[in-house]
């Protein structure tokens, strides 16, 4: 017996080939690391949008009411997939103040966006804080030098002049 061979196209995507238009499966994202990383928050968002727009439509739910239960349901699914706690609890608070259907995608990735923004200007402080300290460090060392070398002076010592130095190396 020979074991079915892979389409070329299997590593593309997992998509439901059905006699229906084929949708796009969300990838599991840990929520965690999608505020992190950037890249993968908007690869979530994309596919969440696109499926969400051939599901979530008009086109696909015609009725208002439920087609607000199936956003909401659709975004809390997501959340708990990736074990994402926080983000439950951000959709509660959305809903509660009136937000629904595809107002609560948009609003939830706009709060995460402005996460990230600050997440990464705090990464950015840090890095600079510690290029500060460094050269700090660098600028200390250097009149540690200095000092020594005047208190050499003083006992006597004459430094190596560096201007001498290029003339013997050139020759």
């Amino acid at each position: 017996m020979s074991s079915p061979s892979l389409s070329p196209l299997s590593g593309l995507g997992c998509f439901d080939h059905t006699s229906e238009e084929p949708k796009y499966v969300i990838p599991k994202v840990e929520w965690m690391t999608a505020i992190q990383n950037r890249a993968e928050m908007k690869t979530w968002a994309i596919a969440f949008g696109r499926n969400a727009k051939l599901h979530l439509s008009e086109k696909a739910i015609p009725d208002k009411e439920t087609r607000i239960a199936a956003w909401s349901a659709a975004l809390y699914t997501g959340a708990l997939k990736g074990k994402f706690h926080k983000m439950t609890h951000n959709l509660d608070k959305l809903e509660d103040k009136g937000f629904e259907g595809p107002e609560l995608f948009k609003k939830t990735k706009s709060e995460y966006r402005k996460e990230q923004a600050i997440e990464t200007q705090e990464e950015k402080e840090k890095f600079r804080a510690l290029e500060r300290r460094e050269d700090e460090e660098l600028i200390d060392a250097s009149n540690r030098m200095d000092g020594q070398i005047l208190s050499c002076k003083k006992a006597g010592y004459v430094p190596p002049n560096p201007r001498r130095r290029r003339s013997l190396r050139t020759s």
